[in-house]
């Protein structure tokens, strides 16, 4: 779960950029593919990766100030970004999801 901060979009030495960078500041990770994401890093400042394809169709709509669960993966040439890719799921954050999401999560500890 992550907060949105802010919107760079930089244009590129040929032209205009195909990805638009969200800066994102991360309030809590359920679950993630890397065993050394420690509490700092938790609550530390990524960049979310969008083509700027997606950004004409409004898909997904990001907007500043808002928090949002987002299921993806890291950019593998960048840890300090994640790549909205295909198969990204970015929805609007609601409150009474927490619940549900820690008790997802300590029944799949409950599980290893």
């Amino acid at each position: 779960m992550a907060k949105v901060t802010g919107r760079a979009t930089a244009g590129g030495k040929n032209g205009p950029r195909d990805e638009v960078r969200f800066n994102l500041q991360v309030q809590s990770v359920f679950k993630t593919s890397n065993p050394l994401l420690t509490v700092s890093q938790r609550k530390s400042t990524l960049g979310l990766l969008v083509p700027a394809k997606n950004l004409d169709c409004r898909c997904p709509n990001i907007k500043i100030n808002k928090s949002y669960l987002i299921l993806g993966m890291d950019a593998k040439s960048n840890p300090d970004n994640l790549l909205l890719g295909p198969k990204t799921i970015v929805i609007e954050w609601k409150d009474d999801w927490n619940r549900r999401l820690r008790r997802y999560q300590q029944q799949a500890a409950s599980c290893y």
